[in-house]
């Protein structure tokens, strides 16, 4: 199978400015590995949120930090002013899993890149500029995943054990990483179960250890990161949430707080044809 991805300049973006909301129009019927966006920004916390927008749902979304952080985990070459979004993995060890979180359109559809920026920073230029960029391909395969990223929010009542669901489960959806932010409270442990069965149990340092051994990937300081792909399978290894509120967290944690997760997998939105 050949797979190629090149290199496409998208639309002029529309609407840049310091707090405001900027926009690009995708070219829809191609497939996007990789979204980048080429800014004079110098601060990233700047860009409060790069969302991609599919018929009026937004199907990923996160902050300039958020996907910086997940580079810094992976050990990706970073600039200064540029954001990658990247929807492929090339990380993986098989194209299946490499393209499992392509975004696949269709000509009918209707897809837009949304960048919401926030007030100028000290260290921002004057005047922002924005040039977004693809590695894309023409070929399809059909529209059969939908790559997602998003956050949610637990509210940690005390220090100690915090249990909670997962939420929107869902026999057609799957987890590749969660990313807790500590701001308020670090992890020391977790545990996964699936109904009453265990499925997964480790101390903070275990799961950096396999991090670094398994995958190479570079823990962080003020994030707890969980990665069920780390083995290098992004499709075998990729957890699926399962029937809902049948996917259960226990976290050690050891302070009260809100507490972030930016969340990475993807969808099936549509049965793969068999071979008759």
């Amino acid at each position: 199978m050949r797979y190629q991805p090149t290199l496409i300049q998208l639309n002029r973006a529309e609407g840049v400015g310091y707090e405001g909301r900027a926009t690009i129009k995708l070219q829809s019927g191609i497939t996007y590995s990789t979204i980048e966006l080429e800014t004079n920004i110098v601060k990233r916390e700047t860009i409060k949120r790069v969302a991609i927008d599919v018929n009026g749902n937004e199907i990923v979304y996160a902050s300039a930090v958020e996907l910086d952080l997940v580079d810094q985990v992976l050990k990706k070459h970073r600039a200064t002013g540029r954001v990658i979004l990247d929807l492929a993995r090339f990380e993986y060890r098989s194209i299946a899993g490499i393209r499992q979180k392509e975004l696949v359109t269709l000509p009918t559809d209707d897809v837009t890149l949304i960048v919401e920026f926030g007030a100028k920073d000290a260290a921002d230029p004057t005047t922002p500029t924005m040039k977004g960029k693809a590695w894309a391909l023409n070929n399809q395969t059909g529209q059969y995943f939908m790559p997602s990223m998003y956050r949610i929010t637990q509210n940690i009542a005390a220090a100690g054990e915090h249990e909670f669901v997962f939420p929107n489960a869902a026999p057609n959806r799957w987890i590749q990483r969660l990313m807790f932010n500590e701001n308020n409270a670090k992890i020391s442990k977790i545990e996964i179960y699936r109904g009453a069965l265990r499925i997964f149990e480790g101390t903070r340092a275990d799961v950096e250890f396999a991090m670094q051994r398994l995958a190479d990937y570079s823990p962080l300081a003020d994030r707890f990161v969980f990665d069920p792909t780390i083995t290098g399978f992004g499709t075998h290894g990729a957890m699926n949430t399962g029937q809902r509120d049948s996917l259960k967290f226990k976290l050690t944690v050891d302070s009260p707080g809100a507490m972030e997760v930016l969340v990475e997998g993807y969808d099936q939105v549509a049965a793969i044809p068999q071979a008759q």
